[in-house]
């Protein structure tokens, strides 16, 4: 019981603070069980009654706006890491399990002429990624740049995610292949 009611107050006093602090905007019910690790300068929105478990973000371009838009009653899991160069966005109700990593870019320029000579991003490396209502993600899975998750689509963990999943769809394997629609 005592730890049950630490570790309320640690969320309640210390880590939704936190967060909170560090977003644009955060709805009521926040829930966070561990410190966030934000870093860069993204625009954080998250609705109401969301949870978080350890989680983190981010940004790598520092010239543009990022921003990650959590929709209401969202859950993400223990390890989770957005990387985030322009805009991660989560519908409501969307599940994403622990060790999961979701990137809007591939952190490195395509071509590789330019990788050698240390370039930075351009806007064709950077591409949104986009959750759909009730879309739920397993664990340890990969969702790369420009993806779609449709509305209460389901992609199986270990899953590593390059094409977009459509609603109600199941998606597995690496790369992902849709199994069932």
């Amino acid at each position: 019981m005592w730890v049950d009611g630490k570790e309320w107050a640690l969320s309640k006093f210390l880590y939704a603070p936190m967060l909170r602090a560090r977003c644009e905007s955060a709805g009521v019910g926040l829930n966070v069980s561990a410190v966030p690790y934000i870093r860069g300068h993204a625009r954080l929105r998250i609705g109401n009654h969301c949870y978080f478990s350890e989680f983190g973000v981010d940004t790598g371009r520092f010239m543009d706006d990022p921003e990650l838009i959590i929709g209401d009653h969202c859950h993400i899991g223990y390890q989770v890491r957005f990387i985030l160069n322009q805009r991660i966005t989560l519908g409501e109700h969307v599940l994403i399990a622990g060790g999961c990593n979701i990137q809007d870019s591939d952190g490195h320029p395509s071509d590789p002429e330019a990788r050698m000579r240390g370039e930075g991003l351009k806007a064709s490396d950077i591409a949104p990624v986009t959750f759909h209502d009730y879309a739920w993600v397993g664990r340890g899975s990969h969702i790369l740049k420009g993806v779609t998750v449709g509305r209460g689509a389901v992609v199986a963990a270990g899953s590593v995610v390059a094409v977009d999943v459509p609603d109600g769809a199941v998606a597995m394997g690496s790369p992902a292949r849709i199994l069932r629609r």
